[in-house]
């Protein structure tokens, strides 16, 4: 039988966790960041397709004048992430 230690340290997460994007304020300790101590998370796929969302509505207010220049994508991934995670989602 082979032996299993490599030399390499090994996650003890698991494979899924790169499915999953976390709360931005997590790494600044922000109180809205957590539930019960644990990192508030959500799917990065589902996300992807919210920051697009978001951008396209971005885009149409710029050609609707109801805004005069694009937000950058920091202030919309911190926006939209903080807005999916404090709301409660079902599906």
């Amino acid at each position: 039988m082979a032996n299993r230690s490599s030399g390499k340290k090994r996650s003890n997460r698991g494979w899924w966790w790169v499915h999953f994007t976390g709360h931005p304020g997590y790494a600044n300790k922000k109180d809205t960041s957590t539930v019960s101590g644990k990192a508030k998370v959500t799917c990065t796929a589902i996300y992807g397709q919210h920051v697009a969302r978001e951008q396209q509505l971005n885009q149409k207010h710029i050609s609707t004048r109801q805004r005069d220049s694009p937000r950058d994508l920091s202030a919309i991934t911190g926006a939209r992430m903080s807005r999916i995670l404090n709301q409660s989602m079902s599906y």
